[in-house]
Protein backbone atom coordinates (compact mmCIF):
# COMPACT_ATOMS: atom_id res chain seq x y z
CA UNK A 1 0.00 0.00 0.00
CA UNK A 2 1.59 3.19 -1.04
CA UNK A 3 -0.01 6.81 -0.59
CA UNK A 4 0.73 9.11 -3.56
CA UNK A 5 0.58 12.96 -2.92
CA UNK A 6 0.77 15.88 -5.28
CA UNK A 7 3.87 17.76 -4.81
CA UNK A 8 1.65 21.06 -3.58
CA UNK A 9 -0.34 18.48 -1.14
CA UNK A 10 0.73 19.46 2.22
CA UNK A 11 -0.43 17.38 5.60
CA UNK A 12 -1.92 19.28 8.11
CA UNK A 13 -0.90 18.70 11.56
CA UNK A 14 -2.98 17.92 14.35
CA UNK A 15 -1.04 18.80 17.33
CA UNK A 16 -3.96 17.19 19.49
CA UNK A 17 -3.52 13.81 17.72
CA UNK A 18 0.07 13.95 17.15
CA UNK A 19 0.91 14.25 20.78
CA UNK A 20 -0.11 10.65 21.74
CA UNK A 21 2.00 9.62 19.28
CA UNK A 22 5.88 11.53 20.23
CA UNK A 23 5.90 9.71 22.94
CA UNK A 24 7.25 12.74 25.29
CA UNK A 25 9.53 14.07 22.90
CA UNK A 26 7.34 17.22 22.52
CA UNK A 27 10.48 19.74 22.24
CA UNK A 28 11.96 17.80 19.95
CA UNK A 29 8.72 17.57 17.80
CA UNK A 30 8.09 21.56 18.02
CA UNK A 31 11.75 21.93 16.54
CA UNK A 32 11.37 19.05 13.81
CA UNK A 33 7.76 21.08 12.53
CA UNK A 34 9.72 24.37 12.76
CA UNK A 35 12.73 23.13 10.07
CA UNK A 36 9.44 21.32 8.00
CA UNK A 37 7.65 25.05 8.44
CA UNK A 38 10.91 26.84 7.16
CA UNK A 39 11.12 24.36 3.60
CA UNK A 40 7.93 26.28 2.46
CA UNK A 41 7.77 29.39 4.57
CA UNK A 42 5.52 31.66 1.78
CA UNK A 43 3.08 28.46 1.04
CA UNK A 44 -0.51 29.46 0.16
CA UNK A 45 -3.41 27.38 -0.10
CA UNK A 46 -4.96 27.45 -3.85
CA UNK A 47 -7.69 29.78 -2.24
CA UNK A 48 -7.86 32.27 0.66
CA UNK A 49 -7.91 30.26 3.75
CA UNK A 50 -7.85 31.51 7.01
CA UNK A 51 -6.45 29.26 9.87
CA UNK A 52 -4.77 27.05 7.00
CA UNK A 53 -1.62 24.47 6.87
CA UNK A 54 0.91 27.76 7.86
CA UNK A 55 -0.92 28.63 10.84
CA UNK A 56 -1.93 24.38 11.72
CA UNK A 57 1.73 23.98 11.78
CA UNK A 58 2.31 27.17 13.84
CA UNK A 59 -0.15 25.52 15.91
CA UNK A 60 1.23 22.40 16.28
CA UNK A 61 4.78 23.85 17.17
CA UNK A 62 3.22 26.04 19.76
CA UNK A 63 1.36 23.46 21.53
CA UNK A 64 4.28 20.92 22.13
CA UNK A 65 6.73 24.46 23.46
CA UNK A 66 4.12 26.81 24.22
CA UNK A 67 7.71 28.72 24.97
CA UNK A 68 8.64 28.54 21.44
CA UNK A 69 9.57 32.49 21.24
CA UNK A 70 10.58 32.24 17.48
CA UNK A 71 6.92 30.89 16.65
CA UNK A 72 5.75 33.56 17.87
CA UNK A 73 7.92 36.53 16.96
CA UNK A 74 8.74 35.30 12.97
CA UNK A 75 5.82 33.03 12.79
CA UNK A 76 2.74 35.94 13.56
CA UNK A 77 4.68 37.50 10.46
CA UNK A 78 4.42 34.53 8.26
CA UNK A 79 1.32 34.79 8.61
CA UNK A 80 0.46 37.98 8.68
CA UNK A 81 2.70 39.44 5.65
CA UNK A 82 3.39 36.70 3.41
CA UNK A 83 0.56 34.46 4.04
CA UNK A 84 -1.67 37.04 4.91
CA UNK A 85 -3.63 35.04 7.21
CA UNK A 86 -4.97 37.62 9.35
CA UNK A 87 -7.35 35.62 11.88
CA UNK A 88 -4.39 33.15 12.42
CA UNK A 89 -1.91 35.83 13.00
CA UNK A 90 -3.99 36.97 15.52
CA UNK A 91 -4.43 34.17 17.00
CA UNK A 92 -1.00 33.36 17.43
CA UNK A 93 -0.17 36.86 18.94
CA UNK A 94 -2.88 36.54 21.19
CA UNK A 95 -1.10 32.78 22.37
CA UNK A 96 2.17 34.86 22.27
CA UNK A 97 1.47 37.70 24.39
CA UNK A 98 -0.26 35.43 26.77
CA UNK A 99 3.32 33.73 26.99
CA UNK A 100 5.77 36.58 26.89
CA UNK A 101 3.31 39.23 28.61
CA UNK A 102 6.58 41.19 29.54
CA UNK A 103 8.53 41.31 26.00
CA UNK A 104 7.44 44.83 24.56
CA UNK A 105 8.44 43.99 21.30
CA UNK A 106 5.97 41.18 21.00
CA UNK A 107 3.15 43.40 22.42
CA UNK A 108 4.03 46.13 20.34
CA UNK A 109 4.35 44.18 17.18
CA UNK A 110 0.88 42.74 18.23
CA UNK A 111 -0.85 45.54 18.74
CA UNK A 112 -0.10 46.99 15.19
CA UNK A 113 -1.34 43.76 14.00
CA UNK A 114 -5.16 44.47 15.63
CA UNK A 115 -5.12 48.21 15.00
CA UNK A 116 -3.72 47.70 11.05
CA UNK A 117 -4.95 44.71 10.30
CA UNK A 118 -8.27 43.54 11.93
CA UNK A 119 -9.11 47.14 13.09
CA UNK A 120 -9.86 46.02 16.31
CA UNK A 121 -8.95 49.29 18.59
CA UNK A 122 -9.60 48.35 21.93
CA UNK A 123 -7.34 45.48 21.59
CA UNK A 124 -4.61 47.40 20.30
CA UNK A 125 -4.85 49.83 22.71
CA UNK A 126 -4.11 46.88 25.45
CA UNK A 127 -1.59 45.40 23.64
CA UNK A 128 0.14 49.16 23.49
CA UNK A 129 -0.25 50.22 26.84
CA UNK A 130 0.96 45.95 27.92
CA UNK A 131 4.45 47.41 25.18
CA UNK A 132 4.97 50.78 27.08
CA UNK A 133 4.79 49.50 30.90
CA UNK A 134 7.72 46.92 29.57
CA UNK A 135 9.80 49.22 28.19
CA UNK A 136 8.22 50.79 24.67
CA UNK A 137 9.02 54.32 24.19
CA UNK A 138 6.82 56.65 26.28
CA UNK A 139 4.63 57.81 23.28
CA UNK A 140 2.63 54.63 23.27
CA UNK A 141 0.91 55.24 26.26
CA UNK A 142 -0.72 58.53 24.51
CA UNK A 143 -1.77 56.35 21.46
CA UNK A 144 -2.76 53.36 23.93
CA UNK A 145 -5.21 56.16 25.28
CA UNK A 146 -6.87 57.40 22.36
CA UNK A 147 -7.79 54.10 21.24
CA UNK A 148 -9.21 53.78 24.56
CA UNK A 149 -11.12 56.66 24.39
CA UNK A 150 -11.68 55.82 20.83
CA UNK A 151 -13.98 52.74 22.11
CA UNK A 152 -15.32 54.75 24.57
CA UNK A 153 -13.50 53.64 27.51
CA UNK A 154 -12.49 57.44 28.76
CA UNK A 155 -11.93 56.18 32.80
CA UNK A 156 -9.66 53.45 31.29
CA UNK A 157 -7.69 56.31 28.62
CA UNK A 158 -7.42 58.65 31.75
CA UNK A 159 -6.00 55.84 34.35
CA UNK A 160 -3.12 54.59 31.31
CA UNK A 161 -2.25 58.39 31.04
CA UNK A 162 -2.07 59.30 34.82
CA UNK A 163 0.04 56.13 34.97
CA UNK A 164 2.09 56.85 32.25
CA UNK A 165 2.62 60.72 34.17
CA UNK A 166 3.47 59.52 36.96
CA UNK A 167 6.50 57.13 35.28
CA UNK A 168 7.56 59.47 33.00
CA UNK A 169 10.97 60.96 33.67
CA UNK A 170 11.02 63.09 30.94
CA UNK A 171 9.71 66.97 31.69
CA UNK A 172 8.97 66.90 27.47
CA UNK A 173 7.23 63.92 27.36
CA UNK A 174 5.44 64.56 30.45
CA UNK A 175 3.54 68.18 28.86
CA UNK A 176 2.85 66.04 26.49
CA UNK A 177 1.08 63.32 27.94
CA UNK A 178 -0.40 65.84 30.41
CA UNK A 179 -1.73 67.53 27.21
CA UNK A 180 -3.24 64.29 25.77
CA UNK A 181 -4.96 64.18 29.43
CA UNK A 182 -6.30 67.61 29.02
CA UNK A 183 -7.47 66.90 25.30
CA UNK A 184 -9.82 63.86 26.57
CA UNK A 185 -11.29 65.52 29.71
CA UNK A 186 -12.09 68.37 27.37
CA UNK A 187 -14.26 66.11 25.11
CA UNK A 188 -15.79 64.19 28.04
CA UNK A 189 -16.75 67.53 29.97
CA UNK A 190 -17.99 68.77 26.28
CA UNK A 191 -19.98 65.05 25.37
CA UNK A 192 -17.17 65.08 22.25
CA UNK A 193 -15.80 61.72 23.05
CA UNK A 194 -13.51 61.09 20.35
CA UNK A 195 -12.44 62.85 17.20
CA UNK A 196 -13.11 59.50 15.47
CA UNK A 197 -16.33 57.70 15.80
CA UNK A 198 -14.99 54.35 14.56
CA UNK A 199 -12.10 52.20 14.91
CA UNK A 200 -12.18 52.39 10.99
CA UNK A 201 -12.58 56.44 11.41
CA UNK A 202 -9.32 56.57 13.39
CA UNK A 203 -7.14 54.15 10.76
CA UNK A 204 -8.49 55.88 8.17
CA UNK A 205 -6.83 58.99 9.30
CA UNK A 206 -3.30 57.79 10.16
CA UNK A 207 -0.02 59.41 8.38
CA UNK A 208 0.46 56.92 5.60
CA UNK A 209 -3.26 55.20 4.87
CA UNK A 210 -4.37 55.14 1.41
CA UNK A 211 -7.46 57.58 2.38
CA UNK A 212 -4.96 60.06 4.31
CA UNK A 213 -2.73 60.20 1.22
CA UNK A 214 -5.91 61.52 -0.98
CA UNK A 215 -6.27 64.74 1.37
Amino acid sequence: FSLKLSPKTKMVIRSETLSHAVLGFKFISADLLWIRLLQDIDYKESKHVSKGWTFNMLGGITTFDPRFFVAYRIGTLILSAIVHDVEGAAILYNRGVEQYPKDWSLNYTAAYHFLFEVKNCGRAAELFKQAEVNGAPSWLSELSARLYDITGQYQIARAVLLDAIAREKDDDMRQKIQARLDKIDENHRTGKTTDYVKCEDFYNNLPGTKNQKKK
